[in-house]
């Protein structure tokens, strides 16, 4: 990708600059900093994220995925989805996150996260959502399915950590295609195309859409600074919610 190249160009370039700092060469031929042609171009990415309506359609789709016949095909799905809009996971800490990181009798999960004092961030659990991690957890003990408090909450059939990779690929992405599918007998328009990060920013414009405080989600989401979600606010004061929404989105987040 071109932004690897430019970041082996930047690398390569210091590499240089401390060769001449030493002396073993008279110039730096890869001073890119005073040659910006040099760089490949970026294009930015769109930061995409599901309307209420969008995110709902992509649940019931992993849920109709999940009540498969065969045993290793319920994934959970529907749980691991939910959480990522529901609880401002980046793919890795959910991937990451062990049962005895759920603490459904409290509603709160504790993250590992170095950016904080004691190594851990609590994250609260919306009502909706825990229902939801209920739901999966009964499912998984019915199957069968390790859920001990040292294995994966969202892990594989052997409980282990579930690769983000295959994530996007088995979960996600499977998810979407089986919504998009749904939405098109509705005539509805397709999602946009998104990633798991989409679904963390879903929930930064839910929670801003029912009114939490900035400061709030930026310590939930797992950020040092508000900037992110003041940028959030912004694009959110912009839009206008029909009352079927603003009902739905506050279901979802209480």
């Amino acid at each position: 990708a071109n932004s690897s190249i430019n970041k082996i160009l930047m690398l390569l370039s210091q590499i240089m600059q401390r060769a001449v700092d030493y002396g073993y060469i008279e110039r730096n031929p890869v001073k890119v900093g005073e040659h910006a042609e040099r760089f490949m171009p970026v294009p930015k990415t769109a930061k995409t994220f599901l309307e209420v309506d969008e995110f709902l359609s992509l649940l019931e789709a992993a849920g109709e995925l999940d009540r498969a016949k065969r045993r290793d095909q319920r994934s959970g799905r529907r749980g691991a989805l939910a959480t990522l809009g529901l609880g401002a996971f980046r793919i890795s800490e959910l991937c990451d996150l062990l049962c005895s990181q759920v603490d459904l009798a409290r509603a709160r999960f504790k993250v590992n996260d170095a950016k904080t004092e004691k190594g851990v961030r609590e994250v609260e659990m919306t009502l909706w959502n825990r229902d939801e991690l209920l739901a999966h957890r009964e499912q998984r003990l019915r199957d069968g399915f390790p859920m001990e408090p040292s294995d994966h909450f969202f892990g594989t059939l052997t409980g282990g950590r579930r690769d983000p990779d295959r994530f996007r690929d088995r979960v996600l992405a499977r998810a979407v295609k089986r919504a998009n599918e749904n939405r098109a007998k509705q005539g509805l328009p397709a999602l946009p195309p998104i990633t798991p990060h989409s679904l963390r920013r879903t929930w930064a414009m839910f929670a801003a859409q029912a009114g939490r405080d900035p400061h709030w989600i930026a310590d939930q989401i797992g950020h040092t600074s508000a900037a992110f979600t003041l940028q959030v606010y912004q694009q959110t004061r912009n839009r206008r919610l029909t009352d079927k929404e603003r009902q739905a989105i506050w279901e979802l987040m209480r």
